[in-house]
């Protein structure tokens, strides 16, 4: 007889467990994406030949939906055959994007070929088409070496994109507008793909942020030095004289200010925490700043007035050059502020409700610069500037505003007030300010966000099609749009610090835009109704109500009139709801 044990009679293996297919997501996006994305490329082909069931712009639309839906199935799907499919078609996407942007390519009305031809709009959507497939497929594969090297094309796209766009600034000032914008923003899209798959703390990816920044720091001082040193240079000692040709006390004394100022820079040798590069770049800087203004104030150099650079050329490569230093700063930097900003950017770009808030907007974008191009085309010839006829960027411009900002500022604090995760935060070694701001920044750039489709279909117009108008109003409106941004957003940000409810806060932030909405339009009515009862006070009320309303300043930024009162009064507005908000999370320590 045998001996028997107490073991357990053996049960099987252990039940395999399946991941859970997302096979809806296959089918409404991946079969969906691509069904419309090849109903759009044939419609495009075949309808300017009068062939097809829908029109070429139809073909449009459907090609960028199924690519949109192609994109989101890459997100979304980690699957190996899925994702190595959607890496392939990101390579080739890239090659096919450096083909349309270098080859050649003769079109109707020339008489050669050209390199750079198909780059706008062509290459450039492929190449950001590229980037997303690409960053997508990093973050997935699990293959070390497969994503080193996805990462490693991300970099250095996008670092020669950086450069590229710099370059042409500095050979050909007048390629900015265009090209050397589009590469710009192509290469920060690339940079930030990469970031966001790579840790920057070993190897070579630590140095990517520090040339971006280097990089973006030399872009400014040149943008700066072209549009001011050769008209200081040329003017020389007369520009510090007055009417009756003698020393002016005020333009000497400013004069002397900006010299010492340009020599404060030296204190950064004191800086002892920053990078030795930084210190020594800053105290380079100022040095020579302080000596070229001081060579304008007693010689002249040239006789010829030098031309204008600085709008919309020098303006436009400060602008790349301050997104580059500060993308630089917010991805490589460890001080608190920068490590909220990255904590919520990711937050935005994570959350779906950004997504559909962006596409809403762009496709008011869309509508607008349809009846404002059709009014351009049929309707009588327009005086400059054009822009003040542009109700898109007026008018729904506002509406755009007025349901944007809550629903991006709702969940700031009351979505981490009823979480809990707000009191959590402030265990940490950080006070107040701090993440008020990183709430503020990244809300405050997503709303600049929502009105790039208006200026991108602009910015076609020009490229494209060749119609060329004043850009200067435009420049103005920009500038009014994101102080005005400034005050919203601070607003929507005080009274998502007021509640938990998210509905709430939202519901507040409407209520406090619509009355500024409102006010802006009605204020001329207002003030014609009281102007026979009392002409001062219908004058004080319109001044008061041009103030607080935005439907105005933003008309006249249009027309060309930049208004300095309204900017300082909305940024003041700013200002004072950020200090409150700091104010309301600093009430939890007065119990």
């Amino acid at each position: 007889m045998n001996d028997t044990t107490n073991e357990p009679a053996d049960q099987g293996g252990p039940s395999e467990t399946l991941t859970e297919q997302p096979t809806m997501i296959r089918i409404l996006c991946g079969f969906g994406g691509l069904f419309l994305l090849t109903l759009g490329l044939a419609t495009a082909y075949f309808a300017p030949m009068g062939r097809g069931l829908f029109s070429e712009g139809w073909g449009y639309l459907f090609t960028a939906l199924g690519c949109a839906l192609l994109v989101f199935h890459a997100i979304r799907d980690a699957d190996t055959e899925v994702r190595r499919v959607y890496g392939g078609l990101g390579a080739l996407m890239l090659v096919l994007a450096v083909g349309l942007s270098v080859a050649p390519i003769k079109l109707a009305g020339m008489d050669e070929g050209v390199p750079g031809t198909l780059l706008l709009p062509w290459g450039a959507l492929a190449g950001l088409l590229a980037a997303l497939f690409l960053v997508n497929f990093a973050r997935h594969e699990t293959t070390a070496k497969l994503s080193s090297w996805v990462r490693m094309t991300l970099a250095t796209t996008g670092g020669l994109l950086a450069v590229l766009s710099v370059a042409l600034g500095l050979v050909n000032p007048d390629s900015l507008p265009g090209t050397g914008f589009v590469l710009g923003m192509l290469a920060l899209v690339y940079l930030i793909c990469f970031v966001t798959v790579t840790d920057l703390s070993t190897g070579w990816p630590r140095y990517v942020p520090l040339g971006l920044g280097v990089l973006g720091g030399l872009s400014i001082v040149y943008a700066i030095g072209k549009a001011v040193f050769p008209i200081v240079l040329f003017e020389g000692p007369t520009a510090l004289m007055n009417a009756g040709n003698t020393s002016g006390k005020f333009p000497v004394i400013g004069r002397v200010l900006v010299i010492l100022l340009s020599l404060s820079l030296l204190l950064a040798l004191l800086w002892k925490s920053a990078p030795r590069w930084l210190r020594y770049s800053l105290a380079g800087t100022g040095v020579v700043f302080a000596a070229l203004f001081t060579i304008g104030s007693f010689t002249t150099v040239g006789v010829v007035p030098p031309p204008a650079y600085f709008v919309p050329n020098g303006l436009i490569l400060l602008f790349l050059g301050l997104a580059f230093t500060l993308t630089a700063i917010i991805v490589a930097s460890d001080h608190p502020l920068a490590v909220l900003t990255r904590r919520e950017v990711l937050g935005l770009a994570y959350s779906p409700i950004a997504y559909i808030v962006l596409f809403g907007a762009a496709f008011v974008g869309f509508v607008c610069h349809w009846f404002f191009y059709v009014d351009l085309v049929m309707g009588p010839t327009v005086p400059e500037p054009v822009l003040e006829g542009h109700y898109g960027l007026r008018l729904l411009g506002g509406v755009i505003a007025m349901f944007a900002v809550p629903v991006i500022t709702m969940r700031c604090f009351s979505e981490e007030r009823k979480s809990g995760t707000l009191e959590m935060l402030f265990t940490a070694p950080v006070n107040e300010w701090p993440v008020v701001i990183s709430k503020f920044l990244p809300a405050w750039i997503f709303f600049g966000l929502l009105y790039v489709p208006m200026l991108v279909y602009l910015l076609a117009m020009v490229v494209v099609g060749g119609s060329s108008f004043d850009q200067r109003p435009l420049l103005s409106y920009l500038l009014v749009l994101m102080v005005c941004g400034a005050s919203f957003t601070s607003i929507g940000l005080f009274f998502s610090s007021l509640t938990r409810n998210q509905i709430a806060a939202a519901v507040m932030t409407f209520s406090a835009m619509m009355f500024m909405f409102i006010v802006g339009i009605i204020s001329p009515v207002i003030s014609q109704s009281i102007k026979g009862l009392s002409p001062s006070a219908a004058s004080g009320l319109s001044v008061l109500m041009d103030r607080i309303g935005f439907y105005q300043l933003w008309g006249k930024a249009l027309a060309g009139q930049l208004e300095l009162a309204p900017v300082v009064f909305h940024a003041s507005i700013a200002v004072f709801f950020l200090f409150a908000t700091t104010k309301v999370l600093e009430a939890r320590k007065w119990n």
